[in-house]
């Protein structure tokens, strides 16, 4: 694991912190008008993605921030930051590829924009890490972690919005 070390204390503190970060989105998914079995049916479906998809993300969307005399320091794995970026695309493959139900479709098309969103800001994410440049990693972590967190917040409240429709 790299440890760098950075100025942007709240930026970095508030990120850390998963505060409410401008412009990352905090609204509701939009209403599902699906009948109750098609929303579990969807669930099913999208259950085992989401999952895959949370389980490495979340290991990306809280970097660990620690302050020691002034100085921040990050500590962000390389590795991990790339199996999530992995396990995205991947996630984002086979959600396009579902057959969206009737009354789903724009829960479906906020669930692929938000995964089509965190992608790149995975590849900024590592090609910031991957230059060891503080300035540079500190500006991805202000501008790309919103983008997976966002990611993370979506999948959460989809699946309980779904889970509420299926009944």
């Amino acid at each position: 694991m790299k440890t760098f070390v950075v100025s942007f204390v709240v930026v970095v503190l508030l990120v850390g912190c998963g505060l409410q970060v401008p412009g990352q989105q905090s609204d509701q998914p939009p209403p599902i008008s699906a009948d109750p079995a098609a929303a579990q049916q969807y669930l099913d479906q999208v259950r085992p993605i989401l999952d895959n998809t949370a389980r490495d993300v979340v290991r990306v969307a809280d970097i660990s921030v620690q302050v020691d005399g002034g100085n921040v320091s990050v500590g962000v794995d390389p590795n991990a930051i790339e199996q999530a970026r992995q396990e995205t695309q991947q996630g984002f493959d086979e959600l396009k590829a579902i057959q969206t139900p009737p009354g789903l479709e724009q829960t479906h098309q906020r669930l692929v924009s938000a995964y089509e969103e965190a992608l790149p800001a995975f590849d900024n994410l590592i090609q910031a890490v991957q230059s060891g440049d503080p300035v540079r990693i500190a500006e991805s972590v202000r501008t790309d972690l919103p983008k997976i967190q966002r990611l993370l917040s979506e999948i959460e409240a989809v699946r309980q919005q779904l889970q509420q429709a299926g009944g």
